[in-house]
């Protein structure tokens, strides 16, 4: 299961998706309205127009009765160049639901510029169809792909276009900013808020009666940023905020199921609870996959709270790969571990770019269920006889905001490093073996900017 199946399987059209019937890609006009719905999506921070569905019931209309090269990404690639400035690099995937099959573009945010059109559709009985030079465009209700036409319309474009610059900044300045000395008072609210959320979901494994192996067998991921000023995000835009946040990070990596994506469809979709567990009575977002897909592979819980807090637990990803003895847990990959390690670092410095004055970011991850397991990876060669002598390992760790762009690399192997040595004692992926696994990160296409 990825995000995209999600869309396609349960289909809810919202500014973050654009449904539409099979199109010829040949006609200029089809071609102008596709780039208008790319620069509307990037402006909105990202999003997907998926093709096979009727506009109004989101119903199937079967195969693709038209030239399949205009959907390929090299056939939308010259849709945005001729139509796109800046162009958006977006990638296109080809999702099966039962019988048919549906093409996807995938839209990535626009960066530190907004898309704006270039060049105006072909001229019907006297009008511009599609798309008009000099326009930007964004998704409004509806939805509807339109024209910006007032102050209010840029608010979240330039907010978007400021965070980007920002964040460049910071990474260049990083560099030269030591690492500061975790205080007693942020771990103490992070191991609470990490162990807070363990306890929830394993409560609810056991309650339902779901496999125990979902929390014996498992990682989890926390983080908290701290502020200048203790700042908190507008909840009723902490949802959109993680949207925007798992769209930035696909530049990093795009496996089609991030740690933490906010569905939209009952019973998955985040809610807003409380914990008094955490230490505290705020509230924070909640996800949780089990309500849905039980014991398999994509049972995620995740909470994010808009002080900063985050944290997420799914199931041991070794276990579920549809390879002859891979779902006996005895087999661990540390591609995976880095991988996903990699994920929470850049998660991190995005939602992080969304506040005022932050200042650090500290690190609790921990996998449990390892005793007995053997390193070893479908894609990579790993000397044999590595075997995990600890059923689970904690490790931590802070840093100033700055170094999480600047470097990642590094924190990733510094939070590896403990899990590893279960291992092996002399076991160490470095910040290089890092950045160069990270070129393997993005499986659905390396086409983002």
């Amino acid at each position: 299961m990825t995000e995209i199946q999600e869309y396609i399987d349960h289909p809810n059209e919202n500014l973050h998706a654009e449904y539409k019937r099979w199109l010829d890609l040949s006609l200029h006009e089809n071609r102008a309205n596709v780039a208008r719905h790319i620069a509307a999506l990037a402006n909105h921070g990202g999003g997907f127009i998926i093709f096979g569905f009727d506009d109004e019931t989101l119903s199937p209309t079967g195969s693709n009765p038209y030239d399949t090269s205009h959907y390929s990404h090299d056939g939308i690639a010259a849709i945005t160049r001729k139509y796109l400035d800046p162009v958006p690099h977006c990638d296109v995937r080809d999702v099966l639901n039962g019988e048919y099959q549906h093409s996807v573009i995938v839209v990535p945010s626009h960066g530190a510029t907004p898309i704006c059109a270039k060049s105006d559709g072909p001229v019907v009985n006297g009008k511009v169809k599609g798309i008009k030079a000099g326009t930007y465009y964004i998704r409004k209700a509806g939805p509807e792909s339109a024209p910006i036409v007032s102050s209010m319309d840029w608010v979240e474009v330039i907010r978007r276009c400021v965070t980007h610059d920002r964040a460049a900044l910071l990474g260049a300045l990083g560099a030269a900013l030591a690492s500061p000395k975790q205080s007693a008072n942020t771990e103490d609210r992070l191991i609470r808020w990490h162990n807070a959320s363990f306890a929830a979901y394993k409560q609810y494994v056991l309650d339902h009666g779901q496999p125990d192996h979902l929390y014996a067998r498992s990682v989890h991921l926390s983080y908290l940023i701290e502020t200048a000023d203790g700042e908190a995000l507008p909840k009723q835009n902490l949802k959109s905020v993680l949207r925007e946040v798992n769209a930035e990070m696909r530049d990093r990596v795009n496996t089609g199921w991030s740690l933490f994506f906010p569905f939209d469809r009952v019973p998955i979709d985040p809610y807003f609870v409380t914990d008094s567990a955490t230490g505290d009575a705020n509230q924070f977002l909640e996800e949780n996959l089990l309500r849905e897909y039980g014991g398999g592979a994509n049972g995620d819980f995740w909470r994010v709270a808009d002080d900063g807090r985050a944290t997420t637990i799914r199931p041991i990803r070794s276990d579920f790969l549809d390879l002859d003895g891979w779902r006996d847990g005895k087999l661990f990959s540390p591609n995976n571990a880095a991988r996903e390690l990699g994920e929470l670092v850049r998660h991190a410095e995005g939602l992080s770019s969304r506040f005022r004055e932050p200042q650090t970011v500290s690190f609790r991850c921990e996998w449990r269920g390892l005793e007995g397991r053997m390193i070893a990876d479908p894609n990579s060669d790993w000397s044999p006889g590595r075997v995990a002598r600890s059923a689970s390992v904690v490790s931590f760790g802070q840093w100033p905001v700055t170094a999480l762009s600047s470097r990642w690399p590094e924190i990733v192997s510094d939070l590896l490093a403990p899990l590893l040595r279960v291992f092996d004692p002399n076991f160490l992926l470095s910040s290089e073996w890092i950045h160069r696994a990270a070129s393997g990160w993005r499986p659905i296409g390396n086409h983002y900017p």
